[in-house]
């Protein structure tokens, strides 16, 4: 089971094509969103990025660009 404090938000710079990303870590997660988004954009990268660690995407062996094609929409 995922505890929110468990996921640790951090913006930083990134090139414009890449709104997010998330690396799993000792302590949790570590959620990386693009500063030079919109507050709006982050928000929903956030959700995105939350939906992959609670439905333990990142300890599937599925494609990357399959996982993403499953859950865009």
């Amino acid at each position: 089971m995922m505890i929110e404090d468990d996921i640790h938000i951090y913006t930083i710079n990134l090139p414009c094509r890449v709104k997010g990303f998330t690396v799993p870590d000792d302590d949790g997660y570590s959620v990386y969103l693009n500063a030079r988004c919109t507050r709006e954009q982050n928000r929903r990268t956030l959700a995105h990025e939350i939906s992959h660690i609670h439905r333990g995407d990142f300890y599937c062996n599925d494609p990357v660009g399959s996982i993403e094609n499953a859950t865009e929409g």
